[in-house]
């Protein structure tokens, strides 16, 4: 997966990285800040990263027709 990521250039941005701690943020009745704080403290700012990344890969693949949901 991370080959394709690098081949597509596909990475995660600050913003999406943003909206997604803000949005857990929400989940949590915390503030964005305290979150960030959270998340730092724990180190897992890195695991949101990997996962919009992730997440953006598998959409660039399913919208190639490289792979196919079945449900």
């Amino acid at each position: 997966m991370d080959k394709i990521a690098a081949a597509e250039n596909i990475f995660a941005t600050e913003e999406e990285i943003d909206a997604e701690v803000e949005l857990l943020a929400k989940r949590q009745n915390m503030s964005k800040d305290q979150m960030y704080q959270h998340l730092r403290k724990d180190g897992l700012i890195d695991n949101i990263y990997w996962q919009i990344k992730e997440h953006k890969t598998i959409k660039f693949l399913i919208d190639k027709n490289v792979i196919e949901i079945v449900i």
